[in-house]
């Protein structure tokens, strides 16, 4: 789900019953269920109550046979939808990826794909960092600025880059219509990348520490000069021994970043620290809260729930 900045408009994206297959990974990239985008419109004004709320299809934005969502972000204004699209046939990522943008007005569509070069061969490469939505919907890969000119996203799997996209850009080639963000890190996946509305930072959640101490960051960069600050910092696993805790998820941050609504946050036992959401395949195991400075507030989070959009 991601909504517009009027919290009138909401993208939904539609998943249908997962065929049981041998691989948690090939469950996902065979591909075997329904995808399809709807879009919410909340009418608060409206007399009816039954026209307070309309859900409509979205044909022109169909996922097409053998492609598979990975990414979604409705732009600020809730007239455009950007979303990673990726190869979905066998049990592994093809490497194929498409970043596309749909108007959600007229009904048009433009799309960016990468292409990666080496030994003298280019090819189309990877966009964004999988697995798909179904697999990780809390995950945020795509993020817009305030105006809805820039886009942020991740170039490729194994967090290589960050950059920013400029959709009014003419041509289709996703690394000269960008530019990429100063923000390196000394690891291989990062779990999510949400861009504040003014464009000055950037939410990162990663695995930095050696497998011995593995820990979870969630960072604050700097989108001008990449200084990084820990917003929350827990320990996974020490040894082979789990902790409980798991990853946080950056779900919404307002528009400076002072306030950011966190899936997974809860108090530690340092001041201004906040524990990871407890690691567990039972959702009604998971917890949200608004993170501002030090001050954390629990949000009541019903059972089963495994995202949100504001």
């Amino acid at each position: 789900m991601s909504g517009a900045a009027d919290d009138r408009g909401f993208v939904l994206f539609g998943v249908g019953p997962l065929k049981k297959s041998s691989g948690y990974v090939g469950m996902y990239y065979d591909r075997t269920y329904a995808e399809r985008f709807f879009v919410l419109r909340i009418n608060p004004a409206a007399r009816n109550p039954s026209a307070g709320a309309t859900l409509t299809s979205l044909p022109q934005a169909d996922i097409a046979p053998g492609k598979q969502v990975d990414a979604i972000a409705m732009s600020p204004d809730g007239t455009s939808l950007a979303a990673i699209l990726s190869r979905a046939t066998g049990a592994t990522p093809t490497g194929l990826g498409y970043l596309t943008v749909f108007d959600l007005v007229n009904g048009t569509q433009r799309t960016w794909t990468r292409e990666v070069c080496a030994e003298g061969k280019c090819s189309q490469g990877p966009v964004g960092d999988w697995p798909p939505v179904v697999g990780e919907p809390s995950r945020v890969q795509l993020s817009w600025t305030s105006d809805g000119r820039s886009l942020l996203f991740v170039a490729g799997a194994t967090g290589s880059q960050v950059r920013l996209l400029d959709v009014d850009a003419p041509g289709g080639d996703l690394m000269a219509d960008s530019y990429p963000l100063p923000i390196t890190t000394g690891v291989i996946h990062w779990r999510d990348d949400v861009l504040t509305p003014d464009g000055k930072s950037v939410f990162t959640g990663n695995n930095p520490a050696p497998r011995a101490l593995v820990q979870a960051n969630l960072f604050r960069f700097s989108a001008a000069t990449g200084k990084a600050a820990v917003v929350n910092r827990v320990l996974i696993s020490v040894g082979l021994n789990g902790t409980g805790y798991g990853l946080d998820d950056v779900l919404w941050t307002n528009f400076n970043g002072s306030k950011i609504i966190v899936l997974g946050a809860r108090p530690g036992p340092e001041r201004g620290s906040f524990q990871g959401n407890v690691a567990t395949p039972n959702p009604a195991g998971q917890t949200a809260g608004i993170y501002n400075g030090t001050h954390y507030t629990p949000l009541p989070w019903p059972a089963n729930v495994v995202d949100a959009g504001w």
